[in-house]
């Protein structure tokens, strides 16, 4: 849904950023070395018989010759990759905490498309909830939403809905950066005309800035971190 383009682009706050240490644009893709799988064949064994007495050679004869079939070689299988940027925790930062705080990265994207299924109805507190209080995560959404709304938006759903985790990084034990893909190719379809609006597959890559507070990881920012792709999802 190429709206995303336009109407989510939110640079995280220079309060933010300074708070995290200056860590403004995500890294881009990393890539991991690939492994390698070697197929081999066994060697070809060969045994020669000797025979018990020498035999008078045969008459020679005339044969047509021959040609041997070609053989194709064993199928191989391509190494797998990855790219997932493998995720260095810092002293004070546990395994624990790097699964709540993508999780928490992912669930907010998820209440996303949740609410945009709603429209022209949403629920503002779902968003707020998932946001921590006085950040500009939570009021941002919002607003938004209100916007869609107050366009008389509806959604059609397409076929690609994917949200993934690319990189994560711990700006401190209680600050982290998640960054993650978001595909779609649904539409924004106007409910008093049917005009459909913000049509095609697109990706954008987001910035999710979480904190850690009682509540456990939650969402304080999140912004656009690189450009968006049209007619590619997240794989």
């Amino acid at each position: 849904m190429r709206s995303r383009r336009n109407l989510l682009v939110l640079l995280v706050p220079v309060a933010v950023l300074s708070a995290c240490g200056g860590g403004g644009d995500a890294a881009d893709q990393r890539t991991a070395a690939p492994n390698t799988t070697t197929v081999s064949r066994a060697p070809q064994l060969t045994t020669t018989v000797a025979s018990a007495a020498p035999t008078p050679a045969p008459a020679p004869t005339t044969r047509a010759p021959t040609t041997a079939a070609p053989t194709a070689p064993p199928p191989t299988t391509p190494a797998p990759t990855s790219t997932r940027q493998v995720v260095i925790l810092p002293p004070g930062v546990t395994e624990a905490d790097r699964i709540a705080a993508e999780a928490a990265a992912i669930g907010w994207w998820e209440e996303f498309y949740w609410q945009l299924d709603l429209l022209p109805d949403f629920k503002p507190d779902a968003f707020l909830r998932k946001a921590v209080a006085g950040r500009p995560a939570g009021p941002a959404m919002v607003s938004e939403f209100t916007k869609f709304q107050s366009k008389g938006f509806v959604v059609r759903k397409g076929n690609v809905r994917r949200v993934v985790i690319l990189n994560t990084r711990f700006v401190t034990p209680a600050t982290a950066e998640v960054e993650v893909c978001a595909a779609d190719d649904g539409a924004f379809v106007n409910k008093s005309t049917g005009a459909t609006e913000s049509e095609g597959l697109v990706r954008t890559f987001f910035l999710n800035v979480l904190e850690k507070t009682d509540e456990g990881w939650t969402i304080a920012d999140y912004g656009s971190s690189r450009a968006s792709e049209d007619g590619k999802t997240c794989d």
